[in-house]
Formats: C-alpha cells, sequence, structure tokens
C-alpha cells in the first residue's frame, strides 16, 4: 500500500519528523555544481544540470556549433549526447582522469563515443574566454599522480601544457549538491558534496529516525 502525502509550504520537516516514527528523505543532488574557474559567468556556459532540465520541460534550448562537456559522470554522458541530437556540429568531453576511470554508466560512454562525441582524456580547463560570451576553453595537460581516498589516482598538472580549444557553448557537468533548506547543517552531518552522513549499513543520518 503506498501513502503519499502533498506537502505544503507551510508544513515544516520537524513536524513531519514528530508525527512519524522515520523519515527518509530522497530529493536527490538537484543542483549544479560551479567549477569555479574564470569565465564561468560568460554567455554560452550552461550547466548540465539546468541544460537538461530545459530541455525535459521543452524550453527553446539552441546549440550550435562545437560545444565542449566537462566532466566524466552520467549528466556529462546525458548532455552530451543531448547535444549532439540537438544538431551541435562537434562534441566534445573533456576529462582530467582516464577514460576507465569515468563514473559514468560504461555503456553509456560506449554509446556516446558510437553516436559521434569524442573524448579528451587528462584534461582539465583552467578558463573559459570570450567578451561576453564564451569563445573558447583553455585547458591544461594532466597526468595519473599517487591514489586519493575514493581509491582513483589524483591528476596532476602538467607544466607548461596549456592549450586553447575553440567552442561556441560549454556545459560544465562536474557534480551536483544538494538543496536542503528544510534542515540545518547544525541538526545533521553532511558531506563535502552537500549530501547527508549515512550510515553505510543502515542509511541513516545523525539523526536519529532520519534516513536518506
Amino acid at each position: 500500500l503506498k501513502v503519499y502525502t502533498k506537502l505544503k509550504l507551510r508544513v515544516t520537516f520537524n513536524e513531519i519528523k514528530s508525527k512519524h516514527n522515520a523519515v527518509y528523505i530522497a530529493t536527490g543532488t538537484q543542483m549544479s555544481r560551479k567549477i569555479g574557474i574564470e569565465g564561468e559567468e560568460l554567455e554560452g556556459v550552461y550547466h548540465g544540470l539546468d541544460f537538461l532540465t530545459d530541455l525535459n520541460l521543452k524550453k527553446n534550448v539552441e546549440v550550435k556549433g562545437v560545444v565542449a562537456v566537462i566532466g566524466g559522470g552520467n549528466t556529462a554522458i546525458d548532455a552530451a549526447r543531448s547535444a549532439i541530437r540537438l544538431g551541435a556540429k562537434k562534441v566534445i568531453i573533456l576529462y582530467r582522469r582516464t577514460r576507465d576511470e569515468m563514473p559514468a554508466d560504461k555503456r553509456e560512454i560506449n554509446d556516446a563515443l558510437e553516436e559521434g562525441v569524442i573524448l579528451y582524456e587528462l584534461v582539465a580547463p583552467v578558463r573559459f574566454v570570450g567578451f561576453r560570451k564564451v569563445t573558447g576553453v583553455e585547458c591544461v595537460r594532466m597526468m595519473p599522480g599517487t591514489f586519493g581516498k575514493d581509491g582513483r589516482r589524483v591528476p596532476v598538472e602538467i607544466p607548461d601544457s596549456k592549450f586553447k580549444i575553440d567552442v561556441d557553448m560549454v556545459i560544465p557537468a562536474v557534480s551536483q549538491y544538494s538543496d536542503l533548506p528544510f534542515i540545518s547543517k547544525s541538526e545533521v552531518g553532511i558531506t563535502d558534496w552537500g549530501t547527508f552522513i549515512v550510515n553505510p549499513q543502515t542509511q541513516m543520518t545523525t539523526q536519529d529516525g532520519v534516513f536518506a
């Protein structure tokens, strides 16, 4: 039996929690994380989740010329394949690690490459170039370094290896974070990614009875 409750804005999280033995939060990571490099505010820089959301909402999304997609996850792959289908002349994925280390679904990666997407491995953007509108991405070449906490090698910049790619549009899709305005960070533990810290066995957060 599934029971759905339509939440009204005046209902607070604490009110919901007080009336139930357990609360499961599944809002997802719905906000695009910025890269934080020069030129990110230029016209033509269209963050991954915003791009895909606007497509799904049937908004008028115009894609033409050369498109650079930054990232190696499923959002990056979805954005790249969508750009190809919307008529981009060329779509390039820039990823700072190797193809084998991309977190995206392997079949999706293969399908994207078969569809015409080009992958530049071991490349990281350092600056978006342009006056008002993006016209290029300045990149630096990377090489695998020592192993990090996640078991993957941490990419290291190769000195004097900067180069520029001419583009008409850039879609950064490096990661996402959660918008959690209904609960304070002082009430529950939050990771560096903006998600809840959870017990890996029970999926309970640092607050009793609250799961994520």
